[in-house]
C-alpha cells in the first residue's frame, strides 16, 4: 500500500508488485498529493499476492475512488485499519503471518538518489562513449 496525504484526506493505493520500490516512482504520479509512506507485505507466491490484493480491494471498497486508489478522512482511519487487518489475518497461516513493513518515502527516495550517483560514478570510468551517454540523460 502507498499512503499519500497533505492537509486533506488520506489516499491509499492498494496493489502488488515484484519490486515495490521501483514501482513507487510510477505510483507517485497517480496520487494527487505527495506520497509519505510505503507499506509492503511479503507473500509466498504470485497467486497468494493476487488473492490478497483482491481481498484487500473488496474489503476497502467503500473508500474506492478510482481503480486501486482509496480515499478516506482521518476520522475513518480506524475503520479502514480494522478492514485490512482482518484481511491480513484471514490470509495468514501458522507458518506465514502476514504483516506490513513500512518505509518512509523520503528515505527510499534518498537511497535511490545515492544508488544512482554510485552507479554513475562506477561507470563514468568506462570511457568517453559512456560519459557522452550520461550527459545526454
Amino acid at each position: 500500500m502507498l499512503f499519500c496525504m497533505d492537509e486533506g484526506p488520506l489516499y491509499v493505493k492498494i496493489g502488488r508488485s515484484r519490486n515495490p520500490y521501483a514501482r513507487l516512482q510510477s505510483l507517485s504520479t497517480g496520487c494527487p498529493v505527495r506520497p509519505i509512506q510505503l507499506a509492503t507485505c511479503g507473500v509466498r507466491s504470485a497467486d497468494k499476492a493476487k488473492r490478497l490484493e483482491k481481498a484487500l480491494l473488496a474489503a476497502t471498497e467503500e473508500w474506492s475512488t478510482r481503480g486501486e486508489w482509496r480515499e478516506l478522512d482521518l476520522g475513518e482511519k480506524q475503520a479502514f485499519n480494522m478492514k485490512w487487518k482482518a484481511v491480513l489475518q484471514s490470509h495468514s497461516d501458522y507458518a506465514w503471518t502476514l504483516k506490513w513493513d513500512t518505509h518512509a518515502v523520503e528515505e527510499l527516495e534518498r537511497l535511490a538518489r545515492e544508488r544512482l550517483q554510485l552507479h554513475r560514478a562506477r561507470f563514468a570510468k568506462r570511457g568517453r562513449a559512456y560519459q557522452d551517454f550520461i550527459r545526454a540523460q
